[in-house]
């Protein structure tokens, strides 16, 4: 007697111990996983031992946080100067601030100016300065140093007139806001940014006066956090309402639908209580592992059922069409679940976190998937199912109306291959991106 029909038998005479201990591993998990965080920092996902990531952690511990809040604005100085005068007193009047600047003191425009020259502004003034060199008492000629020296729209750039932090090209005027906490804790930041969303609603802005936007890590760090919620519940939902709608049209039963699905419900949520406990965090790129676990895991449920639903049509006993669905179907499903689970393990030796999380997510999330199919399928269908046997699904001795030839097979193998090595000749050309914002 293999295990696995031994363990379908133990669970049809102990239903009511099953029932309370998938009830409360369920309702545990759950609860383990109400206390999951949210990363968005993406710095803690990269490679830990890349010297580049280890300098930023560095600077990062020593500054104790890392970016500010930035406002930008367009229109006339001087309007600029009382809007940003005003979103500073109403900034600084929160503990959340240490401080906001926009104004810059006298002896630091003319310094701050220079910082602010693009490369081919500076190329034109070396060009300028070896000229100046080169002519040496030359050039302290009145004519030729008027046209030497003549920095043209430099002038204001380097002296910084508009009294505010200089601006490049775009014309926008920027006031600097540094916040107390870290962008990366979740409820600070949640609550500095409603406190900025009330401070810029409750401004009023001139005429002549825009708000350009809005920017820096706190704004990024509540959206990426939107943005996993979303994709968290967007992608479970629409996996799980694709499956639901494939299955229902190949079984064209409605009681096959909650039989099939409620194992993959309490698989996702053993899953879920497993990250909570083994990980604490989900991100960017774990969000989206339920909707992997629902197109994997009905497999399993779909092809014990199946097997069920014919030895009950043959053996007219449903007992022993469970015993023999799970002797016959268990130990492939088991084979296709480890061999899954091995191949998303290989994820864990990748250099990226996210993709290391992932992996193990997967890998674990299959095997309980099918031990959840395991346990909890039998319980449904003793719930459910009706004991109607469908003669349709009688296997009757198998007769080809056709006959199968192969005569052609060498050119369609070589065909296939041609292809495949063609393949080749594009591979190089492909891109990577780099950019993780992208």
């Amino acid at each position: 007697m293999s295990i696995f029909r031994r363990w379908v038998l133990w669970v049809l005479d102990h239903t009511k111990l099953t029932w309370y201990v998938v009830g409360l591993l369920t309702v545990g998990s759950l609860i383990a996983a109400s206390f999951l965080k949210i990363n968005t920092n993406i710095l803690e996902l990269l490679p830990p031992e890349e010297p580049t990531t280890q300098a930023v952690k560095r600077l990062q511990q020593e500054d104790g946080r890392l970016g500010v809040l930035t406002v930008g604005l367009k229109g006339d100085p001087e309007a600029v100067h009382g809007v940003f005068e005003s979103l500073k007193h109403d900034f600084e009047t929160s503990e959340m601030v240490e401080y906001a600047v926009y104004d810059i003191p006298t002896e630091w425009k003319s310094r701050l100016g220079l910082l602010q020259l693009t490369v081919p502004e500076l190329q034109d003034l070396k060009t300028r300065l070896e000229g100046g060199l080169a002519l040496g008492p030359a050039a302290s000629n009145p004519l030729l140093a008027s046209q030497l020296f003549a920095l043209g729209p430099l002038t204001d750039k380097l002296a910084n007139t508009d009294g505010v932090l200089p601006t490049p090209d775009d014309g926008i005027y920027r006031l600097i806001v540094q916040p107390t906490g870290s962008p990366f804790d979740p409820k600070f930041n949640k609550k500095f940014w409603d406190f900025t969303d009330d401070v810029i609603s409750n401004t009023e802005f001139d005429q002549h006066v825009d708000l350009v936007w809005l920017g820096g890590a706190y704004r990024h760090a509540v959206e990426d956090r939107e943005v996993i919620i979303h994709d968290i519940s967007t992608t479970s939902v629409a996996s799980f309402f694709l499956v639901l709608m494939l299955v229902a049209v190949a079984f064209k039963d409605l009681r096959a639908l909650p039989i099939l699905f409620f194992p993959l419900i309490v698989g996702s949520a053993v899953t879920w209580g497993f990250t909570a406990v083994v990980i604490g965090e989900v991100n960017t790129f774990t969000s989206t592992f339920t909707a992997i676990l629902l197109g994997l895991g009905v497999d399993f449920a779909i092809h014990i059922y199946s097997r069920y639903r014919e030895e009950l049509t043959e053996l007219g006993e449903q007992r022993e069409a469970l015993a023999v669905a799970f002797e016959s179907s268990g130990p492939p499903c088991f084979t296709a679940a480890v061999t899954s689970a091995g191949g998303f393990l290989a994820l864990r030796f990748a250099g990226f976190v996210g993709f290391k999380q992932l992996g193990v997510l997967l890998a674990v999330g299959v095997l309980l998937c099918l031990f959840s199919v395991l346990t909890t399928l039998p319980l449904m269908i003793l719930w459910l199912d009706p004991h109607k046997k469908d003669s349709s699904l009688l296997r009757p001795p198998f007769k080809a109306r056709m006959e199968v030839k192969y005569k052609r097979s060498g050119f369609y193998l070589a065909l296939f291959s041609l292809v495949g090595l063609a393949s080749w000749i594009v591979i190089p050309q492909i891109e990577f991106e780099y950019d993780i914002s992208e």
